[in-house]
């Protein structure tokens, strides 16, 4: 028995060594994060970085709230993100826990008769299927926490493309309520002029209800923008994980400038399928149920163990020597396990497939978006606009040297003001198309934001 304790030391050894080559998980999601974020993420099972990051999350708060600044928040504050950073931690317990052989098994009885000697029976077992197999368990554990780790990166891209999304979403709203604010604010100058020049005799009355009911839309536009910019304040809120006091800051003035045509959309599809950690997830999940399909083959031999037995006889004499044990596979033969393995890995190549189409498609219609968004905010910014303010100067004259009415140089100046908040929305549009094109990518594009 102390041979065969000695001889189990040593096998547990031998598996448990090359152990840490495959406890990367928590290395892999550093890295990969780092790599597609620029963001120094620090993690670790079980480990506590709350009070470090408290104090970088607090300094990122302060001053004005930048999309990288959001980005770097949401990656170190997000509680959903830490769960699912957790999943690194199970399969990494489950790794180890593929390393290990099973627990011997000691078994022993005793008889008594009358003017008898005690006769008794001990038995040391060992499940031997345990350590045969305890490669190919290792292998689709390994498998199993790889794929782990690829989700939890992937997760963290999916925050910091939300992040950006509703960072835009709050610039812009910002942006169109500063731009309300002044429409509303020239609408109710307008509005008082026209009072007094009613009260002089030099308008009629339905010029002054036109002044009148122009401000009062104004008003309500405003209303309108102010409870947009709340709720992007929360959406972003949501994205990063602050509450309370933390939930303070102040965005960076307005929407960037869209850049020119710097990032190139060609390649892009099989550049999303090289980078896309999803996609590798899913070829990670196809490897380990490959490593599956021979455990499941040799589920046949449910009980393969040996060990030493050990028996006292009535007479006083003592025997030992080795036992086996060996299910003999008469019903079981593990043709069903062996089928329900090679289905879930037909099912897995079939996921990844579909992934990979799902991708494609995904980036293509990302591109297209920012391409078109893009355009359009060229168009409003070189044509539209221009246009539209030299309509309001023309009908501005014409209205005061009396060859054009109030009705026209109202409606000049609504045409104006839906031109400058369509162009708003045809900017963040662009911004959100860019930060959903690198999330379908998978990595930033070539050319960066300002912010």
């Amino acid at each position: 028995m102390k041979q065969t304790s000695v001889w189990m030391a040593a096998v547990t050894l031998l598996l448990a060594g090359p152990a840490a080559a495959g406890e990367d998980g928590p290395t892999m999601l550093q890295d990969l994060v780092r790599e597609r974020t620029g963001v120094a993420l620090r993690w670790t099972p079980g480990g506590r970085e709350e009070s470090a990051a408290a104090d970088t999350i607090r300094a990122l708060l302060q001053g004005e709230l930048t999309a990288d600044r959001a980005v770097r928040v949401a990656l170190l504050n997000h509680r959903g993100l830490r769960a699912s950073f957790e999943e690194i931690g199970i399969s990494l317990a489950d790794y180890r826990q593929a390393l290990l052989p099973r627990n011997p098994v000691l078994d022993g009885e005793t008889r008594s008769g009358a003017g008898a000697r005690r006769p008794g029976e001990l038995g040391v077992m060992q499940d031997l299927n345990s350590i045969l197999l305890a490669l190919l368990r290792r292998q689709a554990a390994g498998a199993a926490m790889r794929r782990a780790s690829l989700r939890a990166a992937d997760a963290a891209l999916e925050v910091v493309r939300e992040a950006r999304v509703a960072f835009y979403h709050v610039q812009a709203a910002e942006q169109l309520r500063r731009f309300l604010e002044r429409t509303a604010a020239a609408a109710q100058a307008a509005a008082d002029l026209a009072r007094r020049q009613h009260q002089a005799g030099n308008i009629a009355d339905v010029d002054l209800e036109s002044h009148q009911a122009l401000y009062e839309q104004a008003r309500v536009e405003l209303l309108r923008g102010e409870t947009e910019a709340l709720a992007a304040r929360e959406r972003l809120n949501r994205a990063m994980g602050v509450w309370g006091e933390q939930a303070g800051w102040e965005v960076v003035g307005d929407l960037p400038e869209v850049p020119a045509d710097t990032a190139t959309l060609a390649g892009l599809e099989s550049v999303a399928i090289a980078r896309r950690l999803d996609l590798a997830a899913a070829e990670a999940e196809v490897q380990g149920l490959a490593k599956a399909v021979p455990l499941a083959r040799y589920s046949r031999f449910p009980a393969l163990r040996a060990g030493v037995h050990l028996e006292r006889e009535p007479e006083g004499t003592r025997t030992t020597g080795p036992a086996v044990e060996l299910a003999f596979p008469l019903f079981d033969r593990g043709q069903h396990a062996v089928a329900r393995a090679r289905a879930q890995l037909r099912q897995a190549q079939d996921r990844h497939a579909a992934l990979a189409v799902e991708i494609r498609s995904e980036v293509r219609a990302s591109g297209y978006r920012m391409a078109a968004a893009r355009e359009l905010v060229g168009y409003y910014r070189d044509i539209v606009l221009p246009r539209r303010e030299r309509i309001v100067e023309q009908t501005q004259r014409e209205y005061n040297f009396m060859l054009a009415g109030v009705y026209q140089l109202l409606e000049a100046k609504q045409g104006e003001i839906r031109a400058e908040h369509e162009y708003l929305e045809a900017q963040r549009d662009y911004w959100i198309a860019r930060a959903e094109l690198e999330r379908a990518v998978g990595g930033p594009l070539a050319a960066t934001s300002p912010n």
